[in-house]
């Protein structure tokens, strides 16, 4: 095996067992059903599929009763979130604090 795919083939499984690493930790943390869950960059080294299902997961704890607060920089987030709060400069900015429901 040449060298590039040598390099391909183990960034490639180094990026499977970080995905594994990152949802095992969530995985055990949700272990007990605790009653609130904070997660910060929850989906931030994960593909989009895994991503996808991890927030789906928050939407569906949400739904049962769990509070989830989810401190991230990815708006695409936005699609499982009841409200937000934006943050800047230490400031919470009013204009921007939204509800879902």
């Amino acid at each position: 095996m040449n060298t590039v795919w040598r390099k391909a083939f183990r960034d490639f499984w180094q990026e499977r067992a970080r995905t594994a690493l990152v949802v095992l930790a969530i995985a055990r943390a949700l272990a007990n059903e605790p009653p609130l869950v904070l997660a910060d960059e929850p989906t931030g080294n994960l593909d989009s599929v895994t991503a996808t299902a991890i927030l789906d997961l928050f939407r569906f704890m949400a739904n049962d009763g769990t509070t989830v607060v989810i401190a991230t920089h990815e708006a695409d987030i936005a699609r499982v979130i009841d409200r937000r709060i934006e943050i800047s400069d230490g400031e919470i900015h009013p204009q921007i604090t939204q509800t879902f429901k």
